[in-house]
């Protein structure tokens, strides 16, 4: 009975946030029942609770203190706020003055408000009032005991041999809904509507025993309750006098809410127990120590493990030693209440010792009662999915080996491709004055046009292995638009009139934040792109402002580009209706730059294009600082000439070499050549000149380099000889050296009027 008696006081702590919604089950109990919510506004009253306390009004929608303002301050005003604010059941008798009455109460909490069910025991207290008053008179311990069987929690009855009535209480009768005296005298055949023949057999084995039956259980449908099965405990007892059973005593405890809440327990861990077992992640209920208490079944498959061989060791038994620093500090914070939960990649020890990796998230569970305390962890195995990244790491790390290799084989064809074409500059140059008949300078023509093709081509290969080589460093500076714009205008106005094409320039006053080199090239790359697409119509340049930025558009009337080749076109060598490769159309890798330099100097670009429509580039820049004064452009170079400087000459390549000298003899330049630093040395030695400028390549034989050459030269003559390295190079070493010695670099090949140029500007700047 005491362990019944514990199971059911957990059952009913279980119990209480529930209670409330049974009011309306229980409309017709024989007790009053009224349900409040937090602010104590009546949300229900039964038939019994408006007859008892209300006087038949209905209170629907007060609130309980202004329906019972008498009631503030008294037991039930304590009782009730106590219960609701701790959430905790209170149970109580109690004095209600206005109505004369005494009431036995029971107070439920739960989240939503409070559910109170009561009786009136105004006439067992006034019983019990009698009862002290005659013992104090009297001293009839007959009169108590019949009060206490009277009025006890628990049903009482005491049946003869013939298995007749002595006694019920009114606890106990009122169970079928009978009053006690009606069973006074009857068989329990004949008045028990159910279980009759049990509490029947069970009377006769006391008697024949003279042995208690104790917590037999019984279960029934009470006649005035149809369909509703209840559950009663009962213990029968042999009363004995002289040794011998005169009579037979039973209690009985009705346990129908243990019951249903045990049901409802088991219902809800079969629940569990399918979704625990059948869950395709692994489940591990944890104890804080670590013990695995339970593991289903998907889990001892990610292990390799028997689920007996789990149960009882600890999560770290199974885990890899150098992933469990990383989860022990996570499950410090968990416990310590730091966060809700955790999760982490980690590898699990399989039985036969090989990893497998797991992605586990690990909460604390919600624990009630004596149930000791875990934490639930789910287990994703994740072993595949750790390979593929491992697989795409490693093609990523292929990739951009390959990707840094093809950059040096760029690097090492431009380099030894420049040195040829850059003689066959020189040389074409040089012959120009030399063919007098109108074939001969056509063919030449057409040798001039082929070399510039081959240049734009190397050029091209250059900007890209150099701009995926990071050698590209911005020089970012606020400057007018107005100084880019003009510059393309110039150079390709003229280009759009001979296709006959419209070309137009919007003029805009803004100033932009850029690298203006830079976005000069991603124009012209975007104007030549334009230009060679478009047979009829126009190309236009177009300035829409911002309030951050300056969008610069490209737009043009040409072929327009298919949807699926919109992505395809920024990259290398590719070219929309040029299957032929026909190098009148294009290299294919202008707009592969236009894409690096949007890159490396954060422009966006944008691309909107219609099939037969014609496209739309427009490179997003960033509006600067409006400089004080005005920008005047450079004047045009005037045509090269030596007028008799000498010009020392350094390569080791005797075509370059050969092709150099011809054509600055051509300028009016006295020219010496030489293949090395020391010859060069000696050659000035033996005809006792300075030299007025030296341009030297940069490799040169055994290791030596260009710089070196011009230094030697400035240390014997003067350090104001300016000198210039021609070079193939694309790598940031020679780039460095020149520029910490002030030296000019140009890049192989280069045309003989670029060379003349900058002969010109470095012998200006020295005079």
């Amino acid at each position: 009975m005491a362990e019944d008696l514990e199971r059911k006081a957990r059952a009913q702590e279980e119990a209480n946030a529930a209670a409330h919604k049974m009011a309306a089950v229980l409309a017709s109990t024989t007790d009053g029942v009224f349900e409040v919510d937090r602010t104590f506004t009546i949300l229900y009253l039964n038939h019994r609770a408006r007859a008892l306390i209300a006087n038949g009004r209905d209170l629907v929608g007060k609130r309980l203190w202004d329906a019972f303002p008498d009631a503030v301050g008294s037991v039930f005003h304590e009782q009730y706020t106590h219960a609701l604010r701790e959430q905790e059941p209170a149970e109580f008798e109690g004095y209600f003055a206005p109505l004369d009455a005494w009431f036995a109460v029971r107070a439920f909490p739960s989240r939503d408000g409070l559910a109170v069910f009561f009786q009136d025991v105004t006439a067992r207290k006034r019983d019990e009032a009698a009862l002290v008053e005659a013992n104090r008179e009297n001293g009839a311990l007959l009169g108590l005991l019949n009060s206490l069987l009277e009025h006890a929690p628990v049903g009482f009855a005491f049946f003869d041999r013939e298995h007749r009535y002595l006694r019920i209480n009114r606890t106990l009768a009122d169970i079928h809904g009978v009053p006690a005296e009606a069973y006074l005298g009857r068989r329990v055949v004949d008045a028990l509507p159910v279980n009759a023949s049990q509490v029947d057999r069970i009377i006769e084995q006391v008697f024949a025993t003279g042995e208690p039956v104790r917590s037999h259980e019984m279960v029934g449908e009470v006649p005035h309750q149809p369909g509703v099965r209840r559950h009663w405990l009962t213990s029968f007892y042999p009363v004995k006098a002289d040794g011998m059973v005169v009579a037979v005593g039973v209690v009985v405890m009705e346990v129908s809410d243990l019951r249903e809440a045990e049901a409802a327990r088991s219902r809800s861990e079969e629940r569990f127990r399918s979704v625990f077992e059948q869950a395709s992640v692994g489940i591990e209920r944890v104890a804080l120590d670590g013990r695995l208490l339970e593991v289903n079944g998907k889990a001892c498959a990610i292990l390799g493990t028997r689920r007996e061989d789990l149960l009882g060791r600890s999560f770290r038994d199974v885990t890899d030693p150098a992933d469990l620093p990383a989860e022990e500090a996570l499950l410090d914070r968990l416990l310590a209440g730091d966060i809700p939960s955790y999760a982490i990649e980690k590898r699990y020890r399989r039985a036969d010792g090989s990893p497998v990796w797991v992605r586990v998230t690990s909460s604390l569970a919600r624990v009630t009662g004596t149930e000791e305390a875990y934490r639930l962890s789910i287990v994703e195995d994740i072993t595949e999915r750790t390979a593929i990244e491992g697989d795409l790491k490693r093609a990523k790390e292929e990739a951009e080996l390959a990707n840094l290799a093809k950059t040096k084989f760029l690097a090492a064809a431009s380099h030894d491709l420049r040195q040829p074409l850059q003689s066959l500059f020189f040389f074409a140059a040089a012959l120009g004055n030399h063919v007098s008949s109108e074939r001969g300078g056509e063919v030449l023509g057409h040798l001039e046009r082929g070399l510039e093709a081959l240049k734009g081509l190397l050029d091209s290969l250059l900007d890209v292995s150099r701009l995926d080589a990071g050698l590209v460093t911005p020089e970012v500076e606020d400057f007018p638009i107005t100084d880019v714009l003009d510059l393309v205008s110039a150079a390709y106005a003229p280009l759009a009139h001979e296709k006959r094409l419209g070309w137009r320039v919007d003029g805009c006053a803004a100033t932009v934040r850029s690298d203006r080199t830079l976005l000069a090239r991603m124009l012209r790359n975007l104007v030549e792109n334009a230009l060679r697409y478009t047979a009829a119509g126009e190309v236009a340049i177009e300035c829409r402002a911002s309030a951050s930025a300056l969008l610069l558009c490209v737009r043009d009337t040409g072929v327009g580009i298919p949807a699926d080749h919109m992505e395809r076109i920024f990259e290398e060598f590719h070219q929309v209706g040029n299957p032929e490769r026909d190098r009148t159309q294009g290299l294919g890798l202008g707009l592969a730059i236009v894409r690096r330099l949007s890159r490396l100097l954060r422009h966006p670009v944008t691309v909107r294009s219609t099939v037969g429509g014609g496209s739309e580039f427009c490179i997003a820049v960033p509006i600067g600082q409006t400089a004080e004064g005005e920008q005047t452009l450079p004047a045009e170079p005037a045509a090269p000439s030596g007028r008799g400087r000498l010009a020392m000459l350094v390569d080791d390549d005797a075509i370059v070499l050969m092709g150099l000298k011809l054509i600055l003899a051509e300028w009016g330049y006295e020219v010496m050549t030489a293949g090395s630093a020391d010859q060069a040395m000696e050659r000035l030695e033996e005809e006792g000149r300075r030299p007025d400028i030296v341009v030297a390549d940069y490799r040169l034989r055994e290791g030596r380099v260009g710089t070196e050459a011009i230094l030697r030269v400035r240390e014997r003559y003067g350090a104001a000889i300016p000198g210039v390295i021609l070079t193939g190079e694309t790598g940031p070493e020679c780039q460095h050296d020149a520029a910490t010695h002030g030296l000019r670099v140009v890049h192989k090949p280069v045309t003989p009027r670029q060379l003349g140029t900058t002969l010109d500007e470095q012998l200006q700047a020295a005079e």
